[in-house]
């Protein structure tokens, strides 16, 4: 553990926060990185933040987290610092931390993240936690040779894109499509009216279960997450069906959902 000094040590601190954390896209072992920061107090080092998250079975802790020194940083060949990392409340209060005692830093130096449980951010109040969806990392750090005058603080902010829209797609002659057929819908971006996702609507099976696929309009080296809502409206456009067992698809490893609606064709029909 680190010294129980802490507190009385001169250090620096860097509060991360990260919006829109939720849609992030880093969820299948991508690194997420932080703003360079620059430690004037500790020889003009520049360091950084890199945040994976890791969702295995296998594997307890999914959100990890470590501190590299740039390849450009000023200062000695080779560094020696305590750090604290800890994810924090909405209040400012820590919720989970690691301590890392006189580790050394080269120049650009391999990262080793140090794992956070994700799944106790969730289930314990996540309001807290990941209130309007923002996480807050914090770093401090303490040099292990010589003192630290002035404490040093910076706040970064990494910003999630998120495009938010709502679309309604009418499906003419219904009554009359048959199994086999399927039907086209494409989504654009408000931004720059390039493609999103692409629906495939069909009719499937002797009960002519409905069923919608989605097909990401990324390339393979892209990455992007798109959260979906559906509803069934009447003639009136009013929701008379709510479907959708996930809120939240991924397209990065599957550029490909199949999702079959809970509703039957003949039935539907009939009202």
């Amino acid at each position: 553990m680190a010294s129980d000094n802490n507190s009385e040590r001169k250090g620096f601190t860097i509060t991360w926060i990260i919006e829109n954390f939720k849609y992030s896209t880093y969820r299948y072992g991508e690194i997420l990185e932080s703003p360079t920061f620059v430690v004037d107090t500790m020889e003009e080092t520049k360091w950084r933040l890199f945040l994976c998250l890791v969702f295995d079975d296998a594997v307890e802790d999914d959100l990890l987290l470590d501190l590299r020194r740039m390849l450009d940083s000023k200062g000695p060949p080779s560094i020696k610092i305590d750090i604290e990392y800890a994810l924090l409340t909405e209040d400012g209060w820590v919720f989970t931390q690691r301590n890392v005692t006189e580790k050394e830093f080269m120049k650009y130096s391999k990262i080793s993240f140090h794992s956070f449980n994700l799944n106790e951010i969730y289930a314990d109040e996540p309001e807290k936690i990941l209130p309007n969806d923002k996480l807050t990392v914090r770093c401090k750090m303490w040099k292990c040779c010589g003192e630290i005058n002035n404490d040093g603080y910076c706040t970064a902010r990494t910003h999630i894109g998120v495009e938010k829209q709502s679309s309604i797609w009418s499906i003419r002659n219904f009554s009359t499509l048959q199994k086999g057929n399927e039907l086209t819908y494409r989504i654009n971006s408000t931004l720059n009216d390039k493609s999103i996702v692409t629906l495939k609507f069909s009719v499937t099976g002797e009960d002519e279960r409905l069923q919608v696929r989605f097909i990401s309009s990324d390339s393979e080296d892209e990455s992007s997450s798109l959260s979906i809502k559906f509803s069934v409206l009447d003639s009136k456009r009013r929701r008379c069906n709510m479907w959708c067992s996930r809120s939240l698809f991924f397209f990065f490893s599957c550029k490909r959902y199949k999702i079959f609606v809970d509703l039957n064709k003949k039935r539907n029909n009939e009202k």
